[in-house]
């Protein structure tokens, strides 16, 4: 299984303008892997980086015109009970729900073990309306070390009320073979 997670990072760290990475992309490492190989070949996948050497007139970098505030909740997710977010900034335009499943597998008695599936839902709600259904999701697959899936939500921009998020529906389908 693969997970959709991304990672987006911006670090900077000088006083002044600074001459530049020693060896390009070979000297950004994540978790002690160069992002540039010896053989000049990406080892990342999928990965873009950018650099700016600290002058005044300098560009920005691409790609975060957003800003975001990352809150753990850390609550189980049951079938039987829904959790609700209430938000007051009446200002967000969107919010990402980031799930960690610890395992999707099965223990059969006969010592098999098989993949699984969940799904779920997420609502929301504004101004104190009903909620409504903006996405309804299955994850299937057999992974022991655990899997993430993240959505962004986007708000609607009605009135000045609270918005509210509901993440339920949490239900085990079944065995997959």
């Amino acid at each position: 299984m693969t997970s959709n997670e991304l990672f987006f990072g911006l670090y900077g760290l000088c006083e002044g303008q600074i001459a530049g990475l020693a060896d390009g992309g070979k000297s950004i490492r994540l978790d002690g892997t160069p992002i540039i190989g010896e053989n000049q070949q990406i080892n990342l996948a999928g990965i873009e980086w950018d650099f700016r050497a600290g002058s005044i007139d300098q560009t920005p970098i691409s790609g975060f015109a957003m800003v975001e505030n990352e809150m753990a909740v850390g609550v189980e997710l049951r079938s039987d009970k829904p959790f609700v977010r209430t938000i007051n900034n009446r200002e967000l335009s969107a919010v990402r729900v980031r799930l960690n499943f610890n395992a999707l597998k099965q223990h059969h008695e006969n010592g098999d073990i098989t993949g699984y599936a969940i799904s779920y839902a997420i609502d929301v709600q504004t101004d104190g309306e009903a909620f409504k259904q903006v996405l309804s999701e299955t994850v299937r697959g057999k992974s022991s070390q655990g899997y993430k899936k993240s959505h962004r939500i986007h708000l609607p921009n009605k009135g000045a009320g609270e918005k509210a998020v509901e993440l339920g529906g949490v239900r085990k389908l079944g065995i997959l073979l």
